[in-house]
């Protein structure tokens, strides 16, 4: 999977940064599977790179530089036997370098300089890397794996420039450090919490509690660790965020504080903070903590006892770091990126400060140009960004944007003509003629009930007809003629059910949504998709011909194509599958048989599938046509409609994927998602 652009910045919810040594405007920020660099005070992005083949989950400058001709630092501490092979010099280090590591959600791991040129690569034994630590001396370093049920450590080599492998442990931690002496420091909730034969706990306390435990390298090759201490932390009923730094480690359920010295692993400090919010990001300094709280507020503790506070200029704090200690900072809101003078705001003078937005919520609905390499996203803030893409994958250039819709789009379509036609959740259909007329802006052409939820073209070079799908099960068809739309039919669909249900999913007593429609390819069909677990075909009097069951959830999306192969109808599901139906005779009525089903199972984490595409892959006379989908935890699938062969998955987003579309002109997907981000790929292989 090669990433061809990518575009927004992604929210610190989800995605990771690094400022940038002696470049205080600089920072590099990770953007699903790759990197970029921002530079604030110009506004622009200065390179992107691509990291791994999935989203990057973490990005860590290793904390001593090291020689690149002598060896790694000196890793003489006490460690596992196997790690005699992955020892460094103890020579003064000449030509010193600083290197930086990567790591993604599958079990990728990268060495890169500075400036991401890459040094090396590896994997760990377990998939889901979701943390990753050096020690204070940076010779070892360690990955946590999820769900939380391995940590490995590897050790630097004399090279430094890669990893060995010394071990892996077993165990549900959430979280974990290593410490001067290569303790691992890792956190625990009870309900993982297993006792180990240690004097310091020896039965699992009553009510609720989250444990600190503490590991000790063993010279046996047979158990490298060995539980040292377990602290329990009581009426705790979870860790809400843990980070690390300046010699502390810093525990949080919610606003409560349990400060750690990283080196004795004693607790310091035990106490609430100030405010309101849950802190998500903290600048620690032994007992001194810099934090931001969800109510827009900047905060420096020592220990207990508040210091100072600031208001920021924008309000949802997600995580801050210093680009000149004490001085200037970066800090992250929901989808803003800002460069802020602490040091003037404290001393009362007007600072100098720096800020960088594009998409500020959830993107939702994208799809190509049918003639150029751009690609119109829409987001939940009312806005619609057109994207350039090319080669040069650097590039950032946004060639228009509006924001005058004002409520959150669900919908987007860009059709043959050169028009986009988005919808919004309040019920309204836009149309947007001339997208590059610098001035013109989309203006709304009809309106129904409820939340429109799709839209579809049909097929062809000039289609007149488009398709519009409700919240409250409303199907709907606008005829486009001479600039105008008007309403053909509109008509519940799908009406709701009194049968039983599986109310995370909606309560179908209520409304059954439909989420998404398809035209068959003779035009002469619609398919409708629903929360009713059921995909209804319909003629063009709209009277139902046929009905599709068989998911065991809230059908998601549909699709229907011809090709040399046979014709086919494809839909996915909540339940985590996605069924492939041969569609024949239809030219009359069309008749539907079960092909395959394919199903999402092997990503472990709780996720639905929220999109689906089929696309030609090479020559029009070639059967090899792939059907892709997208699920709401971030990863794409992909299959040979034929042959069934699957290439990836490859986790694109950390956030849900909500939009996703497949260029038939260049044969590149893009996706959308919650994490602020737009993906442009190209698959290897197909």
């Amino acid at each position: 999977m090669e990433v061809i652009g990518a575009f927004g910045i992604g929210t610190p919810r989800y995605n990771t940064g690094l400022c940038v040594a002696d470049r205080p405007f600089e920072v590099d920020v990770s953007m699903g599977p790759c990197v970029a660099r921002w530079d604030v005070r110009a506004r622009r992005r200065v390179f992107l790179v691509q990291a791994h083949m999935n989203a990057v989950t973490s990005v860590l400058r290793c904390p001593a530089p090291v020689c690149p001709t002598r060896g790694a630092p000196d890793n003489s501490v006490s460690v596992p036997s196997s790690a005699v092979s992955g020892k460094g010099s103890d020579d003064p280090a000449i030509g010193k370098r600083e290197i930086v590591s990567t790591t993604s959600c599958a079990n990728e791991i990268g060495l890169w300089t500075t400036d991401w040129q890459p040094l090396f690569k590896t994997t760990s034994q377990f998939d889901g890397i979701m943390h990753s630590s050096w020690n204070p001396s940076g010779s070892h370093f360690l990955v946590l794996c999820e769900p939380g049920e391995a940590l490995e450590i590897f050790a630097l080599g004399k090279d430094g420039a890669s990893l060995s492998s010394l071990c892996t442990i077993r165990g549900r931690y959430e979280y974990a450090e290593l410490n001067s002496s290569n303790d691992i420091i890792c956190f625990m909730d009870k309900q993982y919490y297993v006792p180990a034969v240690a004097p310091q706990l020896a039965s699992i306390p009553e009510g609720d509690f989250c444990v600190m435990r503490v590991l000790h390298p063993s010279l046996a090759s047979t158990t490298p660790y060995s539980v040292v201490k377990d602290t329990p932390f009581l009426g705790k009923s979870g860790w809400t965020s843990i980070v690390s730094g300046g010699g502390t480690i810093a525990a949080l359920q919610n606003r409560s504080v349990v400060l750690i010295n990283r080196d004795s692993c004693d607790v310091t400090h035990m106490f609430d903070l100030p405010g309101s919010g849950i802190p998500k990001g903290m600048i620690l300094d032994g007992d001194t903590f810099i934090y931001p709280s969800s109510d827009g507020t900047m905060r420096c503790n020592r220990g207990p006892s508040t210091e100072w506070s600031l208001k920021l200029p924008s309000g949802d704090l997600y995580s801050a770091t210093w680009s000149v200690p004490y001085s200037r900072m970066w800090y992250l809101t929901d989808s803003n990126l800002w460069s802020i003078d602490i040091a003037a705001r404290l001393k009362g003078a007007k600072p100098v400060e720096y800020s960088m937005s594009y998409h500020d919520t959830v993107c939702c609905g994208i799809a190509f140009h049918p003639q150029r390499n751009c690609v119109a996203v829409g987001d939940f803030g009312g806005s619609i960004w057109i994207w350039a893409f090319s080669e040069d994958k650097s590039a950032h250039e946004c060639l228009r944007v509006v924001s005058n819709m004002l409520l959150p789009i669900r919908a987007l379509s860009w059709s043959i003509d050169g028009s986009i036609q988005c919808a919004t959740m309040d019920g309204v259909v836009w149309h947007w003629e001339n997208p590059f007329q610098e001035g013109d802006e989309p203006k709304p052409v009809a309106r129904f009930m409820d939340a429109i939820t799709a839209l579809s073209w049909e097929n062809g070079d000039s289609p007149k007809q488009l398709g519009v799908a409700c919240s409250d099960g409303t199907l709907a068809i606008l005829y486009f003629s001479e600039g105008f739309f008007k309403i053909r039919v509109a008509f519940k669909a799908h009406k709701p059910s009194t049968k039983p249900q599986d109310l995370q999913f909606g309560s179908l007593t209520k409304y059954a949504e439909i989420w998404s429609i398809a035209w068959s390819p003779n035009n002469n069909f619609i398919a409708s998709s629903s929360e009713d677990q059921q995909t209804c075909i319909w003629d063009m009097n709209m009277e139902k011909i046929a009905v599709l069951s068989g998911h065991k959830t809230a059908v998601t999306s549909v699709k229907w194509v011809r090709t040399p192969a046979g014709e086919f109808l494809a839909t996915c599901a909540d339940d985590k599958t996605v069924m492939i139906w041969v569609v024949r005779n239809s030219s009359a009525t069309p008749e539907f048989t079960l092909h395959h089903v394919f199903n999402t199972s092997e990503v472990l984490a709780w996720h639905t599938v929220t999109y689906l595409c089929i696309q030609q892959a090479g020559p029009a006379t070639d059967n090899n046509h792939y059907v892709s989908c997208v699920t709401q935890n971030g990863w794409l699938f992909l299959w040979d409609l034929v042959t069934k062969r699957k290439l990836g998955p490859f986790r694109l987003h950390l956030g849900s994927i909500e939009g996703l579309a497949w260029d038939p002109r260049t044969g590149l997907i893009a996706t959308c998602s919650s994490d602020t981000c737009v993906v442009v790929t190209r698959v290897l292989g197909l």
